[in-house]
């Protein structure tokens, strides 16, 4: 009697335990057939129809060359819009680099956690950009405007934009409003290789 009395408990463990993990599976007859027909295409263009690999990437390139401009303290120009409603005019300064998005953190906001079991998985964390700083999603931003000052020469003020900002490499201005290229020399422009 007393070995029923530990087995039986254990054996409605065991058969709760297992009904349980078929009750909560999403993995039906259904969707495991139609994964696997997935995977049966996604071979067959794998291999009548192989990714191609290049030897040059000119959007890494020029990717590459922005970063590096970021990395300077280039001569820019941006333009700051209010809100529609606001009946303001958008605002152009003279500026410095681009534009640095508001939620942009020195620290990665997010905590480590090494899981140890399958029932508690390890967390994938962001990695922080090669200029040091991790970034988020945002329309909101800081441009780092120019002003001139009264009394002669020119200090270089943080303004934040929540609406929309564009930041240009070379002069602007605006004109009945449009944004006109105001010309004279631009501060950053991207080289370009021409491969066949």
């Amino acid at each position: 009697m007393k070995k029923a009395f530990i087995i039986v408990p254990w054996l409605i463990l065991a058969f709760m335990l297992f009904s349980g993990c078929a009750l909560f599976s999403s993995d039906t007859p259904q969707t495991t057939s139609e994964s696997d027909q997935v995977n049966s295409q996604q071979t067959i263009y794998a291999n009548n129809q192989p990714i191609h690999q290049y030897d040059y990437s000119p959007e890494r390139d020029a990717l590459q060359q922005i970063y590096d401009a970021r990395m300077k303290d280039l001569n820019t120009w941006s333009v700051i819009f209010p809100p529609a409603s606001s009946g303001i005019q958008p605002y152009v300064c003279p500026s410095v680099g681009y534009p640095i998005p508001y939620t942009t953190q020195f620290t990665n906001p997010d905590q480590v956690h090494t899981g140890s079991a399958s029932y508690d998985p390890s967390v994938v964390l962001p990695q922080a950009e090669p200029n040091g700083l991790y970034t988020g999603n945002t329309d909101a931003t800081w441009v780092r405007c120019v002003r001139k000052l009264s009394g002669g020469g020119s200090e270089v003020d943080a303004v934040y934009s929540e609406p929309a900002a564009l930041t240009y490499p070379y002069p602007i201005k605006i004109e009945n409003g449009s944004i006109i290229d105001a010309g004279g020399n631009s501060s950053f422009s991207i080289k370009t290789k021409l491969k066949g």
